[in-house]
Order: C-alpha cells, then structure tokens, then sequence
C-alpha cells in the first residue's frame, strides 16, 4: 500500500485502538508498523515475547525517552504485565488502557506523571506468548468520528 493512500484515509482520524482496526481491514492487512511510519499521530511500539521485551520502535516524531527494556520483562504495571502474569486480555471497547508516562518512559525533571495521559493497547496473541504494545499520549477526548 502507498504511504500516500494510506495517510490520504488515516489522517482525517484521531488515533485509538478503532482506527487500527478499521484501517487494518480497509487495507486487508496488519497496518500496526506501517501506521508508526507513516500515521499523522506519533506512538511507539513495544514488542514482547514470553514476557521479554524484544525490540520496539516508534514514530519520528515521537520524542519521549524509552526505558531500555530489551530482554527485560515489561513494566510491572504495564498492560503488557497483565497478560503475562495474569492472562488479562482486554476487550476491544476497553482495550486502550490508561498507563502512567513513566511506565514506558524517563521523566524528565520537570516532568510529573500527572501532566501526562498516555495509553497502552495490547495486540495480545495467547498461541505465541507475544504482545505488540501500542503506546501513544492523547491529543483529544472527543474523537469526533464513528468507525462503527
């Protein structure tokens, strides 16, 4: 798919968990990685595979500071966390969890994690023991939109 058709349908949307999933199924294909390169709202990816985290990568524009958890379990109270220690997988009407910015990433000095909204959406597959966290801080509450 062409970065050019793809932001052409994901930029008139606000990013959460719905757009994922609608544009997944518009395009017939995973678009998770693809939306870091090329979606208008900058989030960071987590992958972890038997509660270690793996790899991660996240948009350009994404400026927040990862904690190096590579080959370190996930944050204790990450969502990622509740599906290794506890099997919780959320449904899709609440799976954008709310998660304070210093689960993921460093606070600066001024930083207090109460100045922040940040969300954690878990693709959780059970078979594979992974999950692809999809971490991004909020631009707004009322999303204006209704992808069914």
């Amino acid at each position: 798919m062409s970065a050019k058709l793809f932001t052409s349908i994901s930029d008139d949307y606000d990013f959460d968990p719905t757009l994922l999933r609608f544009l997944a199924e518009e395009f017939e294909s995973s678009i998770t990685y693809r939306y870091v390169e090329c979606g208008h709202h900058s989030i960071c990816l987590v992958y972890s595979y038997n509660n270690k985290v793996r790899y991660w990568k996240r948009h350009d524009n994404f400026w927040y500071f990862l904690k190096n958890r590579t080959k370190f379990p996930p944050p204790e109270d990450s969502i990622a966390t509740e599906f290794f220690n506890h099997g919780k997988i959320y449904p899709k009407n609440e799976s954008a969890q709310e998660v304070d910015k210093s689960t993921w990433f460093e606070l600066r000095d001024r930083d207090r994690d109460q100045d922040f909204t940040f969300y954690e959406y878990c693709i959780v597959t059970p078979k594979y023991n992974t999950v692809l966290s999809v971490i991004w801080e909020e631009a707004n509450l009322d999303l204006g939109f209704d992808l069914g």
